[in-house]
């Protein structure tokens, strides 16, 4: 793999793939963008393949082995911007605000613009503090979906609280 990558030819190659899918798969918008990222991707692309260096099979083009791990750190990033963005909403109060107005005196009220189910799930994760865990096993569902079921519920109350006057 480390004579793959002296050849200049080779590397620029591989720096290229990966700075076009990090002007596909993210949100930079200059080159200046695109470069920082793809330099910050190759770096840790590289990382992890040297950790799993054991796994290398000296017949696959180290570009190509380098270029999925690089890819696979995009999408990473990708999903995690995006579970992030679904948490923090857009509408005027955070997860901090709205676990202080359920364990205070507005509960009821706040509770009260969303569904039965979701208030069950609110109530549950928020108030009572279950765990993604212990949350799906009271529920009857998998942590996964029990954790989905939470954020639907989040994005419910979000969007009726928006629309108060």
């Amino acid at each position: 793999m480390h004579q793959a990558l002296e050849d200049e030819d080779t590397y620029s190659r591989l720096y290229c793939g990966i700075a076009l899918w990090v002007s596909r798969l993210t949100n930079a918008r200059t080159r200046e963008e695109v470069h920082a990222q793809a330099d910050e991707i190759l770096q840790e692309a590289v990382m992890q393949a040297f950790v799993k260096l054991d796994m290398y099979d000296l017949a696959r083009p180290a570009v190509n082995w380098l270029l999925g791990f690089a890819i696979n750190i995009i999408r990473q990033t990708r999903q995690r911007k995006s579970r992030e963005a679904a948490r923090i909403g857009d509408t005027s109060f955070d997860l901090g605000e709205l676990n202080d107005w359920l364990h205070g005196e507005g509960a009821d009220e706040l509770l009260g613009l969303v569904n039965q189910p979701e208030q069950e799930v609110l109530q549950l994760a928020i108030v009572e503090e279950f765990s993604g865990r212990e949350l799906g096993a009271r529920l009857g569902i998998t942590e996964g979906a029990a954790r989905v079921r939470l954020l639907r519920a989040i994005r419910q109350l979000r969007r009726a609280y928006s629309q108060l006057p």
